[in-house]
């Protein structure tokens, strides 16, 4: 933990994929494809399946592994046929080959 960032991972040992973290009580989901990396809330809003269990898809968004609702990471919007608050969406950076979070874990407005 460095001012104000807490290291998550190595860059290198994310795969592509959905990976989650605790960070205190809080679930977080890191997101990688590729070069792009975010982080969101854990849980879905409508039924509290984990969503590390979903997938991603190319148009970067995360695919709820029970009901099939989806969410931009972009935005935590949720598409259609849902109407679901949007994920909340963390503050994440890569620095120096490490994927940090924001620590206190803050939600990007």
């Amino acid at each position: 933990m460095t001012d104000g960032w807490r290291k998550i991972a190595a860059l290198d040992n994310l795969a592509d994929g959905l990976h989650e973290v605790m960070v205190g009580s809080d679930v977080v989901v890191i997101v990688r494809l590729g070069e792009k990396i975010a982080a969101v809330q854990g849980l879905c809003p409508h039924a509290f399946a984990r969503l590390s269990e979903g997938s991603v898809d190319d148009a970067w968004r995360l695919h709820c592994p029970r009901h099939k609702a989806c969410f931009g990471i972009d935005d935590g919007l949720c598409g259609p046929g849902w109407v679901l608050p949007p994920l909340r969406r963390y503050k994440v950076r890569v620095e120096d080959g490490d994927v940090l979070l924001s620590d206190p874990l803050r939600a990007i407005d």
